[in-house]
């Protein structure tokens, strides 16, 4: 036949099936196919044939970023993704929205996990009462007239908000809410919020909580910080601790206290906790930040660490009272370093199935590994070490989990100022770069987010929403977009394949 390749073979013809990469023409098209996506780029050359968007040459974005999508064997971006043009802020002056920031769920049935975050300085309901608010990826601007729901304080100068922690306690699928209000009557509090109540409608405290915990001593500010533990005393019923780290331990002035109770609805307080941590460093401010990080110690109960502002960087405690020198798993002291860091639970950096957290501080962040296999160990002696330039200060980390399929977590790092890029920064360190002894220079990681806004402090707290990519959401305390020190959320999809 006048218009047939092959008349000596009767699979090959116009219209015959194709057959990739064969070296064979079966159609008589002209040529083999091997451009399987129509990229114009073949197999030889195309890193994934099936996609027309992953080819040489292609763009690297923030939204790629864990894909290789330019075929050159890395994962990295062309440039910093920027964002802050789209914000959630306050009008409120110094409300400083963002001071704390938590992922939840859809609430309103767009696909889209919701975030909260908290303005403890606003004036919503009274001077200082502070609000935490619901808001939606999806929409922007004042919290006040925008938020699908708010949860408003009872009182003057209560500064609700300023810890917050998410976990579905009572299994109904709603996230329930801690929350506290440490300047309530001078003393302090915490507060159990439904999450089924939150999903319904707004929320006012007290009388709308689910158990209320209230600091019974003036000046100790009890509600620095608030954690869900999960049942460490093996009873059946999960506990929360809610610390006071201004407070005085045993006539040590600010050595700072954790009282712990059982999540049973019955409203407590700290002078009848059923467990005690104390702080014994003068000013030492024992319990800024309180977290579980599971069962270290392998006894079948979930840990708590416990950080702190001078002496100690955090302790690893079991449930049991104390004071933390005498009852603690594991320790990391400071080598005589005054600067102040925030401890932060992360995934399993070092691939060893342990409890791993990152110290951020000044210009560096400390990775400490295996919580509960060493009782004591310095700031030298840490796992790795992220660097940054004078000037910059590491404020939030948050696990990603393991977006890029080797076994090794991602882990999202901000700043809430970096001079190289003169604005907030966050960035992502990838698991398979992370090694014992490593130092890592942040402004060289290949995955990073820059803010458009360089007064807002963006990252100064973070969160992750939603199944993977989902969403992250960064707290800007000093943003100025609605009022002075209003304070703003930006909330950004995550980095994706």
């Amino acid at each position: 036949m006048a218009d047939d390749c092959d008349d000596a073979d009767a699979s090959a013809h116009p219209g015959a099936p194709e057959t990739a990469y064969d070296g064979v023409d079966q159609d008589c098209s002209g040529a083999d196919l091997d451009d399987l996506d129509a990229d114009g780029y073949a197999l030889d050359e195309d890193c994934n044939d099936d996609d027309g968007g992953v080819h040489p040459g292609a763009a690297e974005t923030w939204a790629n970023a864990f894909g290789d999508d330019d075929c050159d064997d890395m994962l990295d971006q062309d440039s910093p993704l920027l964002f802050g043009e789209t914000l959630w802020y306050s009008t409120v002056e110094n409300a400083t929205l963002g001071s704390t920031v938590e992922p939840y769920v859809d609430v309103d049935g767009d696909g889209l996990p919701e975030v909260l975050a908290a303005a403890v300085a606003t004036t919503r309901t009274f001077a200082g009462s502070g609000a935490v608010y619901l808001l939606s990826p999806a929409s922007s601007g004042d919290v006040d007239t925008g938020a699908s729901r708010v949860v408003d304080a009872g009182g003057a100068g209560w500064y609700l908000g300023v810890a917050l922690e998410t976990e579905d306690f009572d299994g109904d699928g709603w996230p329930d809410v801690l929350t506290t209000a440490s300047g309530k009557d001078g003393k302090g509090s915490g507060y159990l919020v439904s999450g089924a109540a939150l999903a319904a409608g707004n929320i006012r405290l007290p009388e709308d909580a689910a158990q209320a915990f209230e600091g019974a001593e003036l000046a100790a500010y009890w509600g620095s910080d608030i954690a869900f533990l999960g049942d460490i005393d093996g009873d059946g019923t999960g506990e929360v601790a809610m610390s006071a780290s201004p407070a005085t331990a045993g006539g040590v002035a600010s050595a700072g206290r954790v009282a712990v109770f059982s999540l049973d609805g019955a409203d407590r307080s700290t002078s009848e906790p059923d467990y005690a941590w104390s702080g014994y460093y003068e000013g030492g401010r024992f319990g800024e930040t309180v977290v579980s990080v599971g069962d270290v110690d392998g006894d079948g109960l979930p840990d708590t660490l416990v950080s702190a502002e001078q002496g100690d960087i955090f302790v690893v405690l079991p449930g049991r009272s104390g004071s933390m020198a005498d009852v603690a798993l594991s320790r990391v002291t400071r080598d005589g370093d005054s600067s102040r860091y925030r401890t932060v639970p992360v995934g399993d950096l070092d691939g060893a199935d342990g409890a791993d957290v990152l110290v951020l501080g000044p210009e560096r962040a400390l990775a400490f590994t295996g919580l509960g296999t060493f009782t004591l160990r310095t700031q030298a002696e840490a796992w790795l070490e992220v660097r940054a330039a004078p000037g910059s200060a590491f404020a939030d980390a948050v696990d990603l989990g393991d977006r890029t399929g080797d076994g090794r977590p991602e882990t999202l790092i901000t700043r809430t100022w970096s001079p190289e890029d003169a604005t907030s920064w966050i960035g992502v360190l990838m698991g398979e770069d992370l090694a014992w002894r490593a130092e890592i220079d942040a402004d060289q990681l290949d995955i990073s987010a820059l803010s458009t806004r360089p007064s807002a402090a963006s990252g100064y707290r973070a969160a992750v929403a939603g199944s993977a990519p989902g969403v992250i959401a960064l707290g800007g305390i000093t943003d100025d977009r609605g009022a002075p020190g209003g304070g703003s959320v930006a909330i950004v999809a995550a980095p994706d394949q």
